[in-house]
């Protein structure tokens, strides 16, 4: 183990690593172990034999002076048997270790809410809420390029997957046994299988949706150290924020502030409108107003670059404390609504899953000398996967996205902020999960409970319009048509084509904004004219430079130079052992 010294500056949470010798007073060592923890939320508990270090909050009501760690040692010291606390409800890691240093555990809530990652190599093992703690250590790394191919064609990795070797991700519904020599195991808690109810009714259904999302808050809004905080609550014109909006007003906590960014038009008007009439304090900037340099930092500090950097606009990074809650999870097992839409065809499902990708075969071709290989190894982790989960194949799609795109991707974003902005997912909850394994798809498929439940609780929030300028009260979902990234976007450039080339031929899709930019085109341009990952020859610089082109020409190419960015900053930062400085300073010489 390599003794560079280290003062904690990064993410709040808990940490386990080889013994590094470290003088703070923070800094707990067991055996070979140095474990410590910083931020509001991170707990210690110990007993004669075991200290657990724990990070987040348990759903209780708060009404005993015990913290959530010394419930949790209680718990576990009756018998010193892991089963009695695994799957907790709450929004938390967790390291129990034994005093000797000899054996620990590490694990999450149930669906790994708050991102927790493993490092693990022949001479080392720890755990880190960010992967930049490992490389400000001095650890060793290598890119793994089949990864990188996924990062490309997904915008994200999978299942506990990262862009390098070395990093884990921790896995919902497994707990990790390690013993005083690095050796680890991982064993599962939960079945992810469906087991449908057949008794469950809408109208039961309905109440206990309710209840998933009540419970969780309401927790949250009675934590001792955070029940005096203000609400701040990111708002959109859909379905997700328009519910914990409803909830948290009901619960007495209306909000403080609302928080929009300003992409699209139709999306911010319902918000305004929301604002004005609720008498909440909306702060709404434009995109092009957010600090891309401070966002970029606190992107690199919290992931290392190992999360894709394209929904950099959700970080909410403000010197004023606050709570707040977000809708991932809502619509994946609250609504029932997986995103690749299940078609009776003779392909399989991950083939299915595998026509939605986010950079053309071409490029992908010729950014990787070894693409067919590749994605032959890829495919085959993907395939089998989804081959591990029983249910219905809508079902199986829902399980899947989450253990892909929910866990690398939409669901990170909010921990980055974890120091100021204490953001949850009610529905990344336990019930979420049980919910969506036992409702039947005929009930509360397509969001159908969603939208009955904010018509019978709040009313008074589904009256505002949505994009449509439709109520939500009076609207009728209808089940989401999933479109081929590149194929959406093929109207617009056809229509394009015969106004004779004027204005933007990507107008009303991400692609505008992302091209619009100057501090990404500025960024874009840099990685792939003057990249690491192309001097040194690990992708094809050929191919890289006529995405570029093609993107500035008015082509589909914003997603994979977002992918390109996330590989390079974070081969710069893991792989080349470069300070965030240093790597920042570069990008924007």
């Amino acid at each position: 183990m390599n003794n560079t010294s280290y003062t904690y500056t990064d993410a709040p949470g808990i940490y386990l690593i080889n013994n590094q010798r470290n003088n703070s007073k923070d800094c707990y060592n067991f055996g070979n172990y140095s474990v410590f923890k910083t931020g509001k939320l991170s707990e210690k508990a110990e007993d004669q034999n075991w200290a657990i270090f724990f990070d987040g909050l348990l759903f209780r009501d708060y009404t005993s002076p015990q913290t959530d760690s010394e419930y949790i040692l209680d718990k576990f010291s009756i018998s010193e048997n892991i089963q009695d606390v695994l799957g907790l409800e709450g929004f938390y890691n967790l390291i129990i270790i034994h005093k000797s240093g000899s054996k620990g555990y590490i694990f999450s809530d149930a669906l790994s809410s708050r991102p927790q990652y493993l490092y693990s190599n022949d001479t080392d093992f720890g755990t880190s809420p960010t992967p930049y703690f490992f490389s400000k250590l001095g650890l060793n790394f290598s890119l793994n390029r089949t990864n990188a191919l996924e990062v490309i064609r997904f915008l994200h990795n999978g299942y506990d997957r990262t862009l390098v070797n070395e990093i884990s991700r921790i896995l919902p519904g497994k707990y990790y046994e390690f013993d005083g020599k690095g050796n680890f195991e991982t064993y599962p808690y939960i079945d992810f299988s469906q087991k449908i109810d057949t008794e469950i009714t809408e109208e039961k259904a309905v109440d206990w949706m309710y209840e998933i999302c009540k419970r969780p808050m309401e927790s949250v809004l009675k934590h001792p150290k955070l029940k005096h905080m203000d609400v701040h609550l990111p708002l959109t014109a859909g379905l997700d924020s328009r519910h914990l909006l409803g909830q948290v007003i009901e619960l007495g906590k209306t909000p403080k502030r609302l928080w929009h960014v300003q992409i699209d038009e139709k999306d911010f008007l319902p918000v305004q409108k929301m604002s004005k009439e609720l008498g909440i304090q909306l702060e709404s900037p434009s995109l092009f107003e957010l600090d891309f340099k401070k966002n970029i930092r606190r992107w690199l500090e919290r992931s290392a670059g190992l999360v894709n950097f394209h929904q950099f606009y959700l970080l909410n990074i403000s010197d004023q404390e606050a709570i707040g809650f977000n809708g991932q999870l809502m619509d994946k097992f609250l609504g029932l609504a997986p995103v690749t839409t299940i078609k009776n065809t003779s392909n399989s499902l991950v083939e299915q899953k595998w026509a939605k990708k986010y950079s053309r075969t071409a490029i992908m071709n010729s950014l990787f000398s070894d693409y067919k290989e590749l994605n032959h190894i890829l495919f085959d982790l993907h395939s089998k996967f989804l081959h591990t989960i029983n249910g219905e194949d809508w079902y199986k799609m829902a399980i899947y996205e989450f253990h892909y795109k929910s866990l690398h991707y939409t669901g990170v974003t909010d921990t980055m902020t974890s120091d100021e902005y204490f953001c949850f997912s009610p529905g990344s909850s336990i019930d979420a999960l049980r919910f969506i394994q036992t409702v039947p798809y005929s009930i509360g498929g397509s969001k159908k409970i969603r939208l009955k439940t904010l018509k019978k609780y709040f009313p008074q929030i589904g009256k505002f319009p949505d994009t449509d300028g439709i109520p939500l009260t009076e609207k009728k979902l209808r089940p989401r048509k999933s479109t081929p990234p590149i194929r959406k976007n093929l109207l617009p450039f056809i229509q394009w084509v015969f106004s004779g080339f004027k204005g933007d031929p990507a107008i009303n899709t991400e692609h505008e904004w992302l091209r619009k930019s100057q501090f990404l085109k500025q960024i874009h341009r840099k990685i792939v004219f003057e990249g690491l990952i192309f001097n040194e020859h690990i992708l094809n610089q050929i191919a890289a430079k006529r995405s570029w082109y093609t993107h500035q020409a008015g082509g589909f190419q914003a997603w994979t130079l977002m992918s390109l960015l996330t590989i390079e900053m974070s081969y710069r930062v893991l792989v080349k052992q470069q300070s965030i400085d240093d790597a920042i300073n570069w990008l924007f010489e």
